[in-house]
């Protein structure tokens, strides 16, 4: 906790001129996080899936971010994932290219270009339709152990139940500029609580 209050202080602690993309600083971002990668991993450019040995013994982890050519999820989002799989791998990225992407939230910092250089894909956060992430839980489980193996337990921790998202009746400023309709649709695309009811369905099944 300590760690994470003196990285959020640094990252959040000026903001950006208000034309620019993003509120807040990429570049005060990208120091913090390389700076706990060195200090963690002993290197500021660990990759995600470090090549060498297995990773049965590892824990294994992913974070989703979504390619600007395609933030509906046609595709599902990107996982940028510390572990191979034998189908739909993505861009062996760093960790901190991993970070500054899944944290990439349009009004917080700008996006980010990922993968080889010449191939580069803009990637912002993952939040905009899949700020609960359970469903790509459950299937990189059946990827990993196969489609047999149980899902015994989730725990999700903040991205779960939610509250409810009400529409006001608009009043004669609201036809003109309608705030409030922007407001809910922006929760509704990152509405958690949706995905977490569906999968308790699922699981009662």
């Amino acid at each position: 906790i300590e760690a994470y209050e003196t990285f959020a202080g640094k990252v959040f602690s000026e903001k950006k001129a208000k034309r620019k993309d993003g509120t807040f600083k990429a570049s005060e971002f990208e120091e913090a996080i390389t700076n706990v990668a060195q200090n963690s991993l002993k290197n500021m450019d660990a990759k995600m899936c470090e090549e060498k040995g297995g990773d049965s013994d590892k824990c294994r982890a992913f974070v989703c971010a979504l390619g600007t050519s395609d933030v509906t999820h046609a595709a599902g989002p990107t996982l940028f994932r510390s572990y191979n799989v034998t189908k739909n791998r993505q861009y062996n990225c760093t960790v901190w290219e991993a970070a500054r992407a899944t944290s990439a939230a349009p009004t917080f910092f700008k996006r980010i270009k990922i993968a080889p250089l010449g191939s580069e894909i803009e990637h912002v956060g993952a939040g905009l339709g899949c700020n609960n992430p359970i469903k790509q839980v459950v299937a990189e489980a059946a990827r990993v152990y196969g489609n047999d193996a149980q899902v015994a337990c989730v725990v999700s921790i903040g991205t779960g139940q939610s509250g409810s998202v009400g529409l006001a009746r608009p009043d004669v400023f609201e036809k003109w500029l309608p705030r409030n309709l922007i407001e809910v649709l922006k929760q509704i695309a990152t509405d958690s609580g949706r995905i977490a009811e569906e999968m308790e369905l699922k699981c009662k099944e």
